[in-house]
């Protein structure tokens, strides 16, 4: 960010300077579009069409006001003081500006490291640098740059050192686009790349990026092809919840729009044709409604909820993935599960998928009140709690009846059962619910709900008995109501919570990184993120809801 931000005023200066008499050309020559110079292995880009407003508008919201006094964004805060300062000085010709599409694109430079491009679209005025070569020098040199010049397929190449910082900006041009990055290869791919098909012919990504509006202050691009090499470069694995997401997604696009209270994405993702995965399971079974936060506690950490029309096509769709997917895992599991049903003589389409209906749900919730220790549930909605009852019953009977232990506790007029059955879960949803190991589970109103211990359920019943759940909370349901009510999957993190459980997973320089910031994370106290199938992608909303510390007393005391 912090290099943009350079890069966004050095724009500004170079605009200002031709806008005041440097040069003054009018071109006729080709135009391009800047999306035919960005190299195919960019990691992610943004699009702005307004790159001067997009930023004026951005930085006067108070979120960003905000958020740049924390230790986290600490080290671009001197440099997007410059660009407001420049701005607000020149603001008369600043308006006179005319920018046109800007794209910024990032790339890997290393196994470790990554660096921008951007690329800008010079309307009006000063829209062809090559023949201003006489001035371009002393321009440069007038702006404190100690300047070489160098040729690349004949085109000139300005780079431009600077001596506070001891780093070197490289910038072309070609007809009415400018290329500039701090990287000097970045720039030449960029030309190579005008030579070749442009990004634009990619029809996945063509797909996406037509799907998005376009019309908030900036829309951001994945490359899913490229997104592991980023995440690699700080972590020594993927997380388990991207683990091959580049062999199912192709590109997304989302649309960003910034408040005074709020941060929101919404777009499109674009899944390969031609691969099975988790998200093609959606396509054909309808979407669900979100029942489970009438029995999840105020305090549950994170939750996802997994919705369709009917729990037996879903999971026949989910079936045939797995199959196609991971054969021989699947052949593994299969073999489980034929050797349990035949040995306790159960049936799992009748005694398990048979009652259940719209919903299935994985949640984290803290069991103590300091946030010292958080358990997984698995949550699955029923229609008929006789038959649902009469099935488990039947179930556990079996198992009573076989070597295996069960055992049975009363708490508060619920029943608490433990299925001592390995594998439960995998052979049900394979890796979805692999938190669960000792599957416990009692019936809370018209949910079976699952976890590792009896404290743990007992747990949710108390706040349940208490009428302490989601639904209950004003704050909670003004949130919700940000979002579609029926849909494939919702995901809602309440940070506070959440903090806590991400702080305790970490090691200590992770941990203490993430304490100098917790201000930054706390000031987001509910995110949310929702996907929905559309045609033949997926529709995506991503939203934060910002408040500023000092605003709630609660969270004010949890930073201190």
């Amino acid at each position: 960010m912090k290099t943009i931000l350079k890069i966004i005023g050095f724009l500004i200066l170079l605009a200002l300077a031709a806008v005041a008499g440097f040069f003054l050309i009018e071109t006729g020559s080709e135009e391009r579009d800047p999306f035919s110079f960005v190299p195919e292995d960019f990691v992610y880009a943004i699009e702005s069409d307004r790159p001067v407003g997009d930023w004026q508008d951005l930085s006067s919201t108070e979120v960003w006001q905000y958020l740049k006094g924390t230790e986290f964004l600490a080290d671009i805060t001197e440099s997007a003081d410059y660009l407001d300062s420049l701005l607000q000085a020149n603001q008369t010709l600043v308006d006179f500006i005319k920018l046109g599409d800007m794209i910024i694109s990032a790339h890997m430079i290393s196994k470790q490291d990554y660096d921008f491009l951007i690329m800008v679209d010079l309307k009006g005025k000063g829209r062809k640098l090559p023949k201003l070569k006489p001035v371009m020098v002393p321009l440069f040199e007038s702006l404190g740059y100690e300047v070489k010049t160098d040729n690349y397929y004949r085109i000139e190449l300005y780079n431009l050192y600077d001596k506070v910082y001891d780093e070197t900006l490289t910038m072309a041009a070609i007809d009415n686009v400018l290329l500039i990055s701090y990287t000097e290869g970045l720039v030449k791919k960029a030309i190579d790349q005008s030579e070749k098909p442009s990004i634009k012919e990619n029809p996945n990504f063509t797909k996406v990026r037509e799907k998005t509006d376009r019309d908030e202050l900036y829309t951001l691009y994945l490359n899913y092809g490229q997104l592991d090499k980023l995440i690699l470069a700080y972590t020594t694995e993927m997380p388990e919840m991207l683990e091959g997401i580049e062999e199912i997604l192709t590109f997304s696009s989302f649309d960003l729009d910034m408040g005074d209270d709020k941060v929101e994405m919404t777009g499109y993702m674009k899944q390969k044709d031609s691969v099975a995965s988790f998200l093609s399971v959606f396509k054909e079974v309808g979407t669900g409604t979100i029942h489970a936060d009438k029995v999840l506690p105020q305090n549950t950490a994170m939750f996802t909820s997994i919705g369709f029309d009917d729990f037996a096509d879903f999971y026949k769709k989910f079936d045939a993935y797995y199959a196609e997917s991971s054969p021989e895992d699947y052949k593994t599991i299969e073999k489980s599960r034929k050797l349990i049903e035949n040995r306790l003589k159960i049936e799992f389409e009748r005694d398990f998928f048979s009652w259940m209906t719209d919903e299935i749900v994985t949640a984290v919730i803290p069991t103590e009140e300091d946030g010292s220790k958080y358990s997984y549930y698995a949550m699955l909605h029923f229609g008929d709690y006789e038959k649902a009852k009469e099935r488990l019953d039947y179930v556990t009977k079996r198992i009573g009846k076989t070597p295996v232990k069960f055992e049975e506790l009363n708490y508060q007029g619920y029943t608490i059962k433990y299925l001592e059955l390995r594998g439960f879960f995998k052979i049900f949803f394979k890796k979805l619910f692999s938190k669960i190991e000792k599957p416990h589970f009692t019936y809370i109103d018209d949910y079976v709900v699952f976890s590792n211990d009896t404290t743990a359920l007992q747990a949710v019943i108390d706040q349940y008995l208490q009428d302490n759940v989601l639904a209950r909370s004003d704050t909670y349901d003004d949130f919700k109501g940000k979002f579609d009510s029926k849909s494939s999957i919702f995901t809602y993190i309440n940070n506070k919570q959440f903090y806590d459980y991400t702080l305790s997973s970490l090691d200590y320089e992770a941990r203490r990184d993430m304490q100098k910031n917790k201000e930054y994370f706390l000031s987001f106290p509910h995110i949310g993120f929702q996907v929905s199938p559309s045609g033949e992608m997926y529709e995506s909303v991503l939203y934060g809801e910002f408040k500023k510390l000092e605003d709630d007393v609660t969270l004010r005391k949890d930073v201190q």
